[in-house]
């Protein structure tokens, strides 16, 4: 059922693409993404979550879809991963979310500050991130249908309990970039001297229970024209 699901939202969002030139392609070496980012100049960082050179990530436990233009470029990308290390939170306070093994120099506890209501994310955790649109490509509208394609690759592979995302106060406050997330909740989840940076940062996390992510992939793939589910 799922398979099904994930192939009409593939289906539906490279019909959306076509007419701009571009198509999707996904890779299992989240090398080339971080690769991507590190040299495109316009990107926030490399987020080290999703980057073989500071996680466990690999073919079995994350990938990468990028939109590629008739040349051949990366105009868009967005990365996906599944946590295996421990509790979220757990991941938080230690660091591990983002370097696993922590470096020395980083092992200071991070403030986390998640509300007392927060879920406890047991199961398989999806996280998705790095979400990434080439300057002149901005204002297509790219970032909600590749945050939704990427989940629908996702669920075909891993059996998700909960997807999430860890981002700045500035996208948490921008309602056009959380609406583009669609998760079910967003609350605040580091609040203080975060040490990768080594400054002040505020990050939220979005989450959505299993029955939400299938909701909206079901949304998503019922907006899509006959034609397209056909493809």
């Amino acid at each position: 059922m799922f398979s099904v699901l994930s192939e009409r939202v593939l289906a539906g969002t490279a019909r959306l693409l076509d007419p701009w030139g571009l198509r999707l392609e996904t890779h299992d070496d989240l090398s080339g993404w971080a690769t991507l980012l590190a040299g495109c100049g316009s990107a926030d960082g490399v987020n080290p979550s999703f980057d073989p050179r500071h996680s466990p990530v690999g073919p079995g436990s994350g990938f990468w879809l990028a939109v590629v233009d008739d040349g051949g470029d990366t105009v868009a990308c967005c990365a996906y991963r599944v946590l295996r290390a421990g509790p979220l939170a757990e991941l938080i306070r230690t660091g591990r979310l983002w370097f696993d093994p922590v470096p020395p120099a980083l092992r200071t506890p991070v403030p986390c500050v998640l509300p007392a209501d927060a879920p406890d994310f047991t199961g398989t955790v999806g996280h998705i991130g790095g979400l990434w649109v080439r300057p002149d490509h901005r204002g297509l509208g790219l970032p909600g249908p590749l945050a939704q394609v990427t989940r629908a690759v996702a669920v075909r592979r891993y059996p998700v309990d909960w997807d999430t995302a860890v981002y700045r106060r500035a996208i948490a406050e921008n309602p056009r970039l959380v609406a583009a997330y669609q998760f079910l909740r967003t609350v605040p989840c580091v609040a203080g001297l975060f040490p990768p940076t080594g400054r002040v940062e505020q990050f939220h996390l979005g989450y959505s229970p299993r029955h939400h992510l299938l909701g909206r992939l079901r949304a998503t793939a019922a907006r899509m024209p006959a034609a397209v589910v056909a493809r």
